[in-house]
């Protein structure tokens, strides 16, 4: 077993450093005019905005007129608003029903005020239609393998983010009335963009005896020395009390955390805020998690959220320290190869390396669904300073004057006086909300592509069965022997090893179909088969006939393969031909025709 895993792990390591998979290898590359590498794409789009949720659900028709032949859009459910949730799959139906091949599901915008996972997704379904037919990578995965994309999830914080002043860090939850001051009311009294300036900024005021002043830059604050005198002192965010309880901006929007609704590791709000009253209490999240739970093709997930140039991988919450073997050297070298093709990326897990995330997407993805799941949090000021600088994470001043310069002075508001009703003199400042956590729009596009080659490399690692070579010989009187050589062309295996003990999932079957007349007596794997014929299946009355046409194979590991057998009959000296099917609900299928002939 030690020989199989370190011969498989070296086989990963290659795959890692060659970035093909043997499937996608075998393609024939198009000819002709196809082939141009900068051929103009068909649906051309604008990567230096961000798509409001209305210009997204535009963005997934346009792909659908435009590329009839490789995707079609629905809607997986509503928004606690109302909104439609919209998927768009994207796979080759000329090669096989979608749903039969190995899936890969991609979403974003899970947390509102997270919007760039949303430009990720539809640039990945925009790469992956203009490219089909011109690129030989792309082409090759998906006749092979299907997408479901859902660009945005929390739809109705999107909507709220682009229509109105916010913070960078809010709204992150939906947008479920709560009584946050327990006053019997519900979002009565929500920050308010005072000044009418289009942002949401916070609130100083000069005080004597304040614990804070200036520091080097004058626009951030930081924490007066002991016995030394302060400047200011910080009121909160931009508001009034609306609801006279003598508190200002103390009951703006509730809601639930989407990422803590799923019913995988789920605990109560008193235990983790946010989860809400009851897994999956939130339809955005029961759309999501049924139609994730429903694919059983789906055999890879990726999310997208921000920020921490991060490549997270489950276990979510504590208890669970460690995944089971295989899988978790799998998903490392997986996200090894992601750190390469996301520089300045770090792959951790969730739980132990970050906080816990008990009813999240990836632990519903992996333990429930046996899918491969990752979490990418994009964009982080600190990191992007020290990558871009070649030094450490710098001063908070220093990266603002890094902030400055890659957002040409507009990424922070400067301090400015307002009368404020309540307070009187104050100054209103601070972060806009597209900067800190979302990148600048020029840095988009590189990191849309960055990110889909990422999503691209998972897929392709999806497993894939494939039936190798074939042998028919003669066993007897009109008695021969089929052998066939099952291979999962994928990385992962065709089953995880979570669910494989749980038995969440079914087996790799291998089946034999053959013409009227001809008979199927023994069927098994390798070292399973017995030269033998059981007779008494034939001759004791009542007895149930197991199907022998049928094989049992369960999980077939990545890069390897088995072999199963089968004895058939063919009376009369005919030469008829038999089908030998290999089918996987992860691992798509593969369809081989063979011949009974001496």
């Amino acid at each position: 077993m030690k020989a199989m895993t370190s011969m498989i792990l070296a086989g990963m390591g290659l795959l890692a450093s060659l970035g093909a998979l043997p499937a996608l290898a075998a393609q024939a590359p198009p000819r002709g005019k196809e082939n141009i590498p900068l051929r103009p794409f068909k649906l051309p789009l604008d990567w230096k905005h961000f798509y409001s949720y209305e210009e997204m659900v535009a963005t997934l028709k346009k792909l659908e007129r435009a590329f009839p032949d490789l995707c079609d859009t629905a809607v997986i459910g509503k928004s606690f608003q109302g909104r439609d949730l919209w998927m768009i799959q994207i796979g080759n139906r000329k090669t096989g029903p979608l749903d039969r091949k190995p899936a890969m599901y991609v979403d974003g915008n899970i947390h509102g005020n997270e919007i760039q996972g949303t430009e990720i997704c539809l640039y990945l379904a925009w790469s992956l239609c203009n490219r089909y037919g011109s690129d030989r990578y792309i082409t090759g995965l998906l006749d092979t393998r299907t997408f479901y994309i859902v660009p945005s999830i929390n739809v109705d914080a999107r909507v709220d983010f682009f229509k109105n002043a916010q913070t960078p860090h809010s709204q992150r939850w939906n947008y479920r009335p709560k009584d946050n001051d327990l006053d019997g009311l519900v979002d009565e009294d929500a920050p308010q963009d005072l000044d009418g300036d289009g942002h949401l900024l916070g609130m100083r005021k000069r005080d004597p005896f304040g614990r804070l002043k200036t520091g080097s830059d004058p626009r951030l604050m930081v924490p007066a020395e002991f016995g030394e005198k302060g400047e200011f002192t910080i009121i909160g965010q931009e508001g009034v009390d609306q609801d006279g309880d003598g508190r200002v901006g103390e009951d703006g929007p509730g809601g639930v955390d989407l990422n803590r609704n799923f019913p995988a590791g789920w605990k109560p709000e008193y235990q983790q805020g946010g989860a809400g009253s009851y897994p999956l209490s939130e339809p955005e999240i029961r759309a999501v998690a049924m139609f994730l739970y429903n694919h059983k093709n789906i055999a890879a997930v990726q999310s997208f959220h921000n920020n921490g140039n991060l490549i997270l991988n489950p276990p979510g919450p504590v208890s669970d320290k460690m995944l089971p073997g295989r899988d978790y050297e799998v998903l490392k070298a997986i996200a090894r190869r992601g750190e390469k093709l996301l520089p300045g990326y770090k792959n951790i897990d969730t739980a132990l390396e970050l906080y816990p995330v008990n009813g999240g997407t990836l632990d519903w993805a992996y333990y429930v669904c046996g899918a491969m799941a990752f979490t990418n949090e994009i964009w982080n000021l600190p990191r992007e300073f020290q990558a871009n600088m070649g030094t450490e994470r710098g001063t908070q001043e220093e990266q603002l004057k890094f902030l400055d310069t890659l957002t040409h002075g507009q990424g922070f508001i400067g301090w400015k006086p307002f009368r404020h009703p309540i307070f009187g003199d104050v100054e209103l400042g601070g972060y806009d909300q597209f900067a800190t956590r979302i990148p600048p729009i020029e840095y988009l596009e590189d990191i849309c592509q960055r990110n889909t080659q990422f999503v691209l490399f998972h897929a392709e690692s999806m497993p894939l069965l494939k039936i190798h070579e074939v042998r028919v010989t003669p066993a007897g009187a009109d008695v021969w022997r089929i052998e066939a050589d099952v291979a999962n062309n994928g990385y992962m295996d065709t089953m995880p090893e979570a669910t494989r003990q749980t038995g969440a999932y079914k087996p790799v079957i291998a089946e034999l179909t053959a013409p009227k007349g001809v008979t199927v007596i023994q069927g098994a794997e390798r070292g399973q088969f017995s030269p033998v014929v059981d007779q008494a299946r034939e001759t004791r009355p009542g007895l149930r006939r197991r199907n022998e046409a049928r094989v049992d194979l369960g999980s077939i590991n990545g890069l390897s393969r088995t072999t199963v057998q089968w004895l058939v009959v063919a009376p009369g000296g005919a030469a008829p031909k038999v089908t030998i099917r290999a089918r996987g609900q992860k691992a798509g299928e593969d369809m081989r025709e063979v011949e009974l002939k001496r």
